[in-house]
């Protein structure tokens, strides 16, 4: 087992889109699988109707190739709330896509968790 942080520090976006490069992760060939955890920290222009954020991981064979997803965490709907969730079917490389940013202007999290070999 190996502990991964995405960033080290909250993640804060304005817009949906993938990580950049330097918030992808490196698995090797070492790891199948990974338990993230994503606290949502905080929402900023909070609009008229239900909040949402989602989140998705993707991997890649190659960073500058054509990424998959894996799967994504559920709706976070307000700040101060968390979700663990086990991803398996890895390539080499993983990174986080936030897909939807619902009635927010900005979200922030942070996503770290455990990597396992089986």
């Amino acid at each position: 087992m190996v502990l991964v942080d995405f960033r080290g520090t909250p993640i804060r976006v304005t817009a949906t889109g993938a990580a950049p490069f330097d918030d992808m992760l490196d698995l090797g060939l070492y790891f199948s699988s990974l338990t993230l955890l994503v606290t949502l920290l905080g929402l900023e222009g909070v609009g008229g109707g239900t909040t949402s954020v989602v989140l998705t991981l993707e991997t890649a064979m190659d960073p500058k190739g054509v990424w998959i997803t894996v799967d994504s965490f559920a709706s976070l709907t307000l700040a101060n709330t968390a979700e663990k969730k086990t991803f398996t079917g890895l390539l080499r490389y993983v990174r986080w896509n936030v897909t939807t940013l619902n009635n927010v202007t900005a979200a922030t999290f942070t996503l770290n968790g455990i990597g396992r070999s089986s």
